[in-house]
């Protein structure tokens, strides 16, 4: 009857959650790396405004992807270099995000605002040094 079916329900919630639980203990141990990326994007200073305002729309994407934890933007306004901080669940999690941008054309679109090459940078947070 009814009992049989939330019985069930409750087992299935409980696993879940432990299944949380060991996830979120493996991440805390390292097994599971976020990672920390960051893409240098030499703007032309002349276009720098400009520029700005389209990452700012491209940027709503990139932090409702999946498994994007943070995005934050820095610029050197003397340069005209933008500098993306990006915190990732995961290296994977990241990996699928820039294949999606590339099929989606972004980095074709952003490169007449460029000076020069992005430059790309991934590294393993290691929170227990």
């Amino acid at each position: 009857g009814k009992c049989s079916h939330r019985r069930r329900l409750l087992n299935l919630l409980l696993n879940l959650a432990k299944a949380w639980a060991i996830l979120a203990r493996l991440k805390k141990r390292g097994k599971i790396m976020s990672v920390m990326v960051t893409l240098e994007l030499p703007a032309k200073p002349e276009c720098l405004s400009e520029f700005l305002d389209v990452m700012r729309e491209a940027l709503i994407d990139t932090r409702a992807y999946q498994g994007c934890d943070k995005v934050e933007t820095f610029v050197e306004e003397s340069t005209g270099k933008v500098l993306l901080v990006e915190l990732w669940e995961t290296a994977g999690h990241q990996q699928t995000y820039m294949a999606w941008r590339m099929e989606t054309g972004l980095m074709d679109a952003i490169g007449g605002f460029l000076s020069g090459a992005p430059v790309a940078r991934t590294f393993s947070i290691k929170s227990d040094v």
